[in-house]
């Protein structure tokens, strides 16, 4: 379950440890963790508070118990924070896939992923908030704010209002194996080279390549996939990496064949590439 409140981002990421100690060690019930939250953290009112102990939660700095909620021994690394950004809050992989295809020139601003992502607001929140959409823009706002501060977003422009793809995105393994198919399906093969790390490895159930080297030129010169197009369906976390479902299509988008490959990364690089199913 995906959690929607999203609160006012911390100047830096260390100030989470305050919001995180104003929780109890021992289990206390909402209302006492709030009223604690809202003393200790100076925060406006009690609906400010409770959106705070969600989202540390959502986090896994702060989890819920049968007596009610408690702090974890957790510490908010980026890490930490990026993984619980991408699993537990809403609409964080739609800001992700945004971003990924943002450029300076043309940014992801906080209007524009409200626009993108409008049709997946809760319809509840739609039918008692009557200002919903000035609510939602400005969580869009604070979202991108986050991603931001973990390094999943970089803000670019003179006013800092638009983001684009930050460092620890574009080295994430989502985000190497999309660029694998793009570089694949344009022909990109030097970008291809750097995305793959040096001792890569690819298993196919028909024959397996040992070295970037070698799999780059077979690709390239032996058999091209630049009249085809990789459609990725979904993309799973598997260990160190991701398993990505897809189809290949042809130059008229019939589908060839359906795929699913699982990807090893280490260091902002492909290192391995398993293909377990293949079907015509």
């Amino acid at each position: 379950m995906r959690l929607k409140p999203v609160p006012e981002p911390p100047t830096a990421l260390a100030d989470l440890r305050e919001y995180q100690r104003a929780v109890p060690l021992v289990p206390e019930r909402t209302d006492d963790c709030c009223a604690r939250l809202r003393d200790r953290r100076d925060l406006p009112n009690r609906q400010v508070a409770n959106d705070w102990l969600a989202f540390l939660r959502a986090l896994g700095l702060v989890r819920e118990t049968s007596r009610g909620f408690v702090r974890t021994d957790a510490e908010p690394t980026p890490d930490l924070v990026r993984t619980g950004l991408r699993g537990r809050v809403l609409l964080v992989p739609e800001a992700l896939d945004a971003l990924r295809a943002a450029t300076p020139a043309d940014p992801v601003t906080p209007d524009g992923l409200f626009e993108r992502t409008r049709e997946s607001v809760p319809r509840h929140d739609r039918a008692r908030d009557p200002d919903w959409e000035e609510s939602w823009r400005e969580r869009a706002n604070r979202l991108l704010r986050w991603l931001a501060l973990v390094d999943l977003a970089e803000p670019v422009g003179s006013e800092a209002d638009g983001y684009v793809a930050g460092d620890a995105l574009a080295a994430d393994p989502e985000s190497l194996a999309r660029a694998y198919y793009d570089a694949l399906d344009a022909g990109e093969y030097d970008r291809l080279a750097d995305l793959l790390d040096p001792a890569f490895v690819q298993h196919r159930p028909d024959r397996t390549f040992e070295g970037r080297d070698r799999f780059v030129t077979f690709m390239r010169d032996e058999r091209p996939l630049t009249d085809t197009t990789h459609a990725v369906d979904a993309v799973f976390p598997e260990g160190p990496g991701v398993a990505v479902c897809g189809r290949l299509l042809d130059a008229a988008g019939d589908e060839l064949f359906a795929f699913v490959d699982v990807f090893t990364v280490a260091d902002g690089r492909v290192t391995g590439l398993e293909t377990y199913a293949q079907s015509g």
